[in-house]
């Protein structure tokens, strides 16, 4: 089978929800030619940092997540922001959650489409090596975070016993066991 894309013919903003915007795209089907409506979330870029400290401890966030009204462990990350690079974003989005920073370059591990089945945003993962603690966190109005230091050595153990659970986070350590291993 010769699979095409299908043809957009119409956009349509439904709602601005300050952080993404919910499209409804009319696309037509590239075999039977039926027009469909699709709901699309589009979304600026996403970064994850797996900031390590120079004793190979992983500086982790614990919050609230509303969507599944829990919390989460995690790796700090955010939407980039206009006239900023993903890079830029990955210290800046370290820097506010926990207050760690480097001296370090953010090495770009891997990019992922987040969930393609909606989205339209990619996640990028980078790793921020030799953190150190620098300032209290600056955080967003609707942000409340604990910051926690594991080591590497036990992430593993908490993708595997369900402590770390996020997609994006486990993917984030793919990214870093490809190229590192553990």
């Amino acid at each position: 089978m010769n699979l095409d894309k299908w043809e957009t013919t119409r956009i349509h903003t439904v709602e601005d929800y300050y952080i993404f915007n919910a499209l409804r795209m009319e696309r037509r089907h590239p075999v039977t030619s039926k027009l469909s409506d699709f709901v699309v979330i589009d979304a600026s870029p996403w970064v994850n940092v797996i900031p390590l400290t120079k004793e190979k401890k992983i500086i982790f966030v614990r919050q609230y997540r509303h969507g599944i009204d829990g919390i989460t462990l995690e790796i700090p990350g955010g939407l980039v922001s206009e006239n900023e690079t993903p890079a830029e974003c990955a210290i800046r989005e370290t820097l506010e959650e926990t207050g760690y920073t480097s001296e370090k370059i953010p090495e770009l591990l891997g990019t992922c489409d987040a969930n393609p089945a909606f989205l339209n945003n990619q996640c990028s993962t980078f790793l921020l090596q030799d953190c150190e603690w620098k300032q209290e966190q600056t955080l967003d109005a609707h942000e409340l975070i604990e910051v926690v230091e594991i080591p590497l050595v036990d992430v593993p153990s908490l993708m595997r016993d369900g402590s770390i659970r996020h997609s994006l986070v486990i993917t984030a350590f793919y990214w870093y066991m490809l190229r590192y291993g553990i």
